[in-house]
């Protein structure tokens, strides 16, 4: 017999076409057509469609095609702001090494230069702490 195997690429937008395919495999297994699959793999939304239909059931195939026809992206990213906030304060604060005036050989005093410095890592660790507590939440 001969053994076969899935991999699904990724892309969250391929995520039903996944389901439609391996719901399809999984009918045409059943009536005798195809040999049972030996394994299915993927990546990103490949791995979430072959995490989701390991009980290879018509039970789960309804369930789970259900919950992936239902799915929006909000329901996953919910923390885009975060993210976008984080990098935009990384690059900035990157980008303020460019300016002359706060270069550390510069004619500033060391209390200036102290509080500059501390006032850029705060915003920097604030906003990769938001971001981490952001992730945590996530389901």
């Amino acid at each position: 017999m001969k053994k076969v195997g899935f991999v699904c690429c990724s892309g969250f937008k391929r995520l039903s076409a996944f389901a439609g395919a391996l719901y399809r495999y999984f009918k045409e297994e059943k009536a005798g057509q195809v040999p049972h699959p030996y394994f299915i793999t993927g990546a990103s939304a490949g791995a979430i469609a072959s995490a989701v239909f390991s009980p290879w059931t018509e039970e789960n195939f309804i369930k789970a095609t259900k919950s992936i026809i239902n799915l929006e992206k909000k329901n996953i990213y919910s923390f885009s702001h975060w993210l976008e906030l984080c990098g935009a304060l990384t690059v900035g604060e990157s980008m303020l090494n460019f300016i002359p005036a706060l270069h550390r050989d510069s004619q500033q005093t060391s209390y200036g230069r102290i509080l500059l410095e501390s006032g850029r890592a705060t915003l920097s660790i604030a906003a990769k702490f938001w971001l981490f507590w952001e992730f945590l939440k996530q389901p």
